[in-house]
Order: C-alpha cells, then structure tokens, then sequence
C-alpha cells in the first residue's frame, strides 16, 4: 500500500481495515518515523529493563502523593508513564486522528522526521479479550514490574519448561495434564513472590497464573484518572515477561496489526488539516503549560 498523502486517504484506509474486522475493538498508535520499533519503553534498553523494579520504586518513593488515588499496580504504571517514567506499558488511543497526529509531528528532529514517512499502527483485538483495571491477567502483568530481572528471568525459564510438556498448542484438549503443570509452576519460588505482590491489592488472589499470561501482550482500558487520557481517549497495550526465548507465546496474545504509512513530503498539510478540525497540541494536552505555550505561539 502506497504511503497516504491526505486526511480523507487516511480516513479510507482506518474504514477499510474496520469493515474487515466488525467484531474487533481498534486501538491506534503513530510514529513520526515508521523505523519507529514498536515496544514499551522499559524495553528499548536493557539497562532500563534490568532495573525495572528500581526505577518504578524510585518514583513511588519520591512521590507518594502524587499516587495516593491509584489503587491497583497498573494505575500507578500508567500514572508513571504519564510523567515520562519508562514502564511496560505501551500508548494507544481509541480515536484514529489522535495517532496521526502523532505520525505527523516534526518537533524533535525535523529534517529526519521530514525525510521519513510516518506511521500509523492499528492494533486489533476481539472485543471479548480487553481487560479493564481490575482484571487478574493485568494484575499478574502490571507486578511483573516488582521483580529484580534475575527473578524474571527464572519465572521465564519455569514458564517456557512448562509450555515444553505442556503443549500449549492444543491447551484446551489437556486439561487434566495441564491443571497439574500450571500447579507445578506456581509452586516456583519466583511465581509466589510475584503473588505476594498482586496480593497487596488483590488480598483474595488465587495463586493460579497460567503462563502464557505471563508472556504476552493484551489491551487494558484505564480509569481515566487524569485529563490527557480523556482527551486522548487513551488506552494501553500491557506486555508481559520479555524474552526470545519465550517469543512463541506471541501468537496468544490475540493482537493483530495494520500499519497505515504517511507520506513525509505530505506531513505538514495533514498536520494543518487536523488542527482545523480541533486535532492539535491544545486538545489533546490540556494541562496548563501545554495551553500557555499555544496561547503564546498564537501571538508570536
């Protein structure tokens, strides 16, 4: 598919991949360069990754008041990354135009952002599979985030043993064999730590994680707690345990992709063209410094 070079082309092209998919919620992300590697950005370094649970405790550590309405780890995960905290969190929103503009932008760096097309992603998934604040799978995931990586990096090796024997592929046709397997790997030392922890906010917690929902990606749909989710019309896409090793178990998370590609020389039109129809840095950051500086540049 050639790289939209308009509103109305993009707008096409998000109608056609929702008529083929009726019974699909869609969610949308956009990158000013569509090299952009697609992942939460705890990820994108390993010295990031490795030390997940420091960085995550600093913050609530140095800020506890700035988190005392967040009730569940996820909250607070995506609270943090509001304030720029790398998380395993990844950003989506529900509304098209919003990611766009987002594909569109050429404020960091913009002779490479101009010479690059931008990117769309829509991320689809069956309605019945989005999970919302109080879900256990999201739980399991969020305090993932508490671990030390050694501790991870055990739970993965536990969990990948179990797929082994298991035969996830067929799980549904094993139920007996795989009811004693999911015991075994609950017993982990490194899995019962990770209870504990879902058990600070869940007290009545049954230890009894699957694996696969440990490993993979599933769309959460947030309280909205602060006001750019609201104008954003925000979500997020909550990743588990990463690993190559354990990358099989990507074909459960029940997310499919479509990429919409922008055309770079074509940027700055569209840009305009969302901007006159409310789609601009205002709206969509309604804090009180985002509105100063538009207010500002209107006079300049």
């Amino acid at each position: 598919m050639q790289a939209v070079k308009s509103l109305s082309e993009f707008l096409h092209e998000v109608k056609k991949a929702k008529m083929s998919d009726s019974d699909q919620q869609f969610y949308f992300r956009g990158h000013e360069r569509k090299s952009y590697e697609i992942q939460p950005s705890i990820f994108r370094k390993d010295s990031l990754r490795e030390n997940e649970d420091k960085i995550i405790r600093r913050l609530l550590a140095d800020q506890p008041g700035s988190f005392k309405d967040d009730t569940t780890t996820f909250e607070r995960l995506v609270r943090a990354q509001h304030y720029g905290l790398p998380t395993r969190l990844l950003d989506v929103s529900l509304n098209p135009l919003v990611a766009l503009y987002f594909a569109v932008q050429c404020e960091n760096n913009s002779n490479a952002e101009e010479s690059e097309d931008g990117q769309v992603i829509c991320f689809s998934t069956p309605k019945e599979k989005i999970k919302h604040n109080d879900s256990d799978v999201v739980s399991c995931m969020a305090n993932l985030c508490y671990l030390k990586e050694g501790e991870k990096e055990k739970i993965i090796g536990a969990a990948v043993s179990a797929r082994k024997h298991s035969k996830f592929k067929s799980f549904s046709s094993e139920k007996s064999t795989n009811a004693i397997l999911i015991e075994e790997f609950n017993k982990c030392t490194e899995v019962r730590r990770l209870v504990d922890f879902i058990r600070g906010e869940k007290p009545g917690f049954s230890p009894r994680i699957h694996p696969l929902d440990l490993g993979k990606a599933v769309a959460a749909s947030p309280r909205k707690l602060h006001s750019r989710l609201i104008s954003q019309q925000g979500a997020f896409l909550v990743f588990g345990l990463f690993s190559e090793d354990f990358a099989e178990t990507k074909s459960f998370s029940e997310i499919n992709t479509y990429t919409i590609d922008i055309d770079h020389q074509h940027k700055r039109s569209i840009a305009a063209d969302l901007a006159d129809i409310g789609i601009h840095r205002a709206s969509l950051f309604p804090e009180i410094e985002y509105s100063a500086a538009a207010i500002k540049n209107d006079y300049e």
